[in-house]
């Protein structure tokens, strides 16, 4: 397309700079059809706030699971869970929390640290996992882990990093101050998500483990009177 392009177009949705998108509408998820398969498209789509990439030629059926898999998840077996995404560049941060979002957890996003650190301490309930960028202004990744892990002394919150760092001793930094993962940027939709399900669905089932033993403690106090 021309005037906008496509990669402009979805810029300014996401920027919600465009005159009549603001709010909600800036949240659209957007589906990319092209013919132009490669990496570094893949990339450019990724930085604009695109949701999913369909190549040409593709088969209906193709475009409809891909609209299904961008539109959010209602009632879901994610929805229980909480998700802290840390991200400082605001469309990479809008486009990671719709993707999370899609899945069905609830979405927290804080643009550095320090924000995402505050919230750990204020929020009434716990989060289930914390996704946050390593290089950003006044608290990066590696110090908010660094908090993290000394403040609630677990490791029961996994903490996933996406960072365009790939240095061996930048990633072994990050695994040593207790980092659960540490996936590079540019990286595939699928490939986060994939990573992510595996979590959700350890977390689904720890939180299950929790709230039986709760249950049994509380039978074996009534039973106990």
């Amino acid at each position: 397309m021309v005037n906008p392009d496509g990669h402009e177009l979805c810029r300014r949705i996401r920027s919600g700079v465009e005159p009549g998108i603001t709010g909600a509408l800036s949240e659209i998820p957007v589906v990319v059809v092209t013919a132009e398969d490669t990496y570094d498209e893949r990339d450019r789509w990724f930085e604009s706030g695109a949701a999913d990439f369909i190549p040409k030629p593709f088969k209906a059926d193709e475009l409809v699971d891909a609209i299904n898999k961008a539109l959010p998840v209602a009632g879901g077996g994610f929805s229980d869970l909480r998700v802290l995404i840390v991200e400082d560049s605001s469309i990479l941060r809008r486009m990671i929390a719709q993707l999370v979002s899609c899945m069905g957890p609830k979405v927290t996003a804080k643009e550095n640290g320090r924000e995402a650190l505050n919230e750990l301490k204020n929020s009434p309930q716990p989060y289930d996992l914390l996704l946050t960028d390593f290089a950003m202004p006044d608290m990066n990744g590696l110090e908010l882990c660094q908090e993290v892990r000394k403040k609630w002394s677990s490791d029961n919150l996994p903490i996933v990093f996406l960072s365009a760092f790939t240095e061996r001793e930048t990633i072994l930094n990050a695994f040593s101050v207790g980092a659960t993962d540490y996936l590079a940027k540019p990286f595939f939709k699928e490939e986060l998500v994939a990573r992510l399900q595996v979590y959700f669905s350890r977390q689904v089932s720890q939180n299950k483990l929790k709230d039986m033993i709760r249950r049994m403690e509380e039978i074996a106090k009534i039973t106990a009177q």
